[in-house]
């Protein structure tokens, strides 16, 4: 469900370890960059988004994650069609 809320421009917050990450999200990472919010353990989510909130506009933060999905099927897309 993560892409589909991108898509609509919530801004996820996925809670897992480096290694995780670069298990799950590694592939795409390396097509377009991932604008969502990575954290290692819940407890550390508000100060995470708070911290964020006062550094960037949370607005850019949605409108990276909107614009990202269908990027990402571009990528996906090119990617494929260059194999073969």
């Amino acid at each position: 469900r993560i892409y589909e809320a991108s898509a609509c421009g919530a801004i996820p917050v996925i809670c897992c370890s480096k290694k995780q990450r670069r298990v799950t999200f590694g592939p795409m990472q390396d097509l377009v960059p991932l604008p969502w919010v990575f954290i290692r353990r819940w407890k550390d989510a508000r100060y995470t988004i708070e911290e964020l909130s006062a550094s960037e506009s949370l607005e850019e933060i949605r409108t990276r994650c909107a614009k990202w999905l269908p990027l990402a099927m571009q990528k996906t897309r090119d990617a494929y069609l260059a194999l073969g």
